[in-house]
């Protein structure tokens, strides 16, 4: 029992010092960071608990979380993949969305930078959360929940959340059920505009 549990524990704490240090794909959109051209492609790496690395092909840019003044999410975009046009099929599928992350850091001579990232939808709120935990005061709380529910993907229409109907289901003026059944069992008054 006991070497079972603690194959669990450490397979678990394994799996926690491993969930910071996924490498996320993201582009350099814009910014002043020197040796970046904007559209750059590259890596955000998190390999230690004190700075995080935007490594792209000739260059690494360290952004220590200490020196993080500011993060944010910012707009999401529609990336367009181009198919070529006999793919019909292609055209119509759902397009990946992309989230936009401004960070404003101090670099190793203490000048003030700030890189804007293109991240995967998905990609972009766990780096804001990693930031976050690393640096807590570079991050708004309030800013980091609102944008986090508002990059939800679950997020549904009005029509489909649960809880009570501000207006009612047009099915409850036509079906007897145990839902409605107060409606049908009520006696109508002798001015009601519904008397048959």
């Amino acid at each position: 029992m006991r070497i079972s549990s603690f194959a669990v524990l450490a397979v678990f704490a394994a799996g926690l010092a491993l969930a910071d240090s996924s490498p996320q794909t993201a582009t350099y959109v814009d910014g002043n960071v020197a040796g970046v051209a904007p559209k750059t492609g590259g890596t955000l790496l998190f390999a230690g608990d004190q700075t995080m690395n935007f490594r792209t092909g000739l260059a690494t840019v360290p952004v220590p979380y200490a020196n993080i003044s500011h993060a944010e999410l910012g707009a999401v975009v529609e990336t367009s993949k181009s198919h070529p046009f006999y793919k019909v099929w292609e055209m119509r599928k759902h397009k990946p969305q992309n989230q936009y992350l401004i960070v404003n850091f101090a670099n190793e001579e203490g000048e003030q930078k700030t890189m804007t990232l293109e991240l995967d939808q998905s990609a972009a709120p766990e780096v804001l959360g990693i930031i976050q935990n690393h640096n807590a005061k570079a991050v708004d709380p309030a800013k980091a929940q609102l944008a986090a529910s508002s990059s939800s993907k679950s997020a549904k229409p009005d029509i489909m959340r649960a809880g009570p109907a501000s207006s009612g289901w047009w099915g409850d003026d036509v079906w007897k059920t145990t839902r409605n059944a107060d409606k049908w069992n009520a006696t109508p008054s002798a001015n009601s505009p519904n008397q048959r």
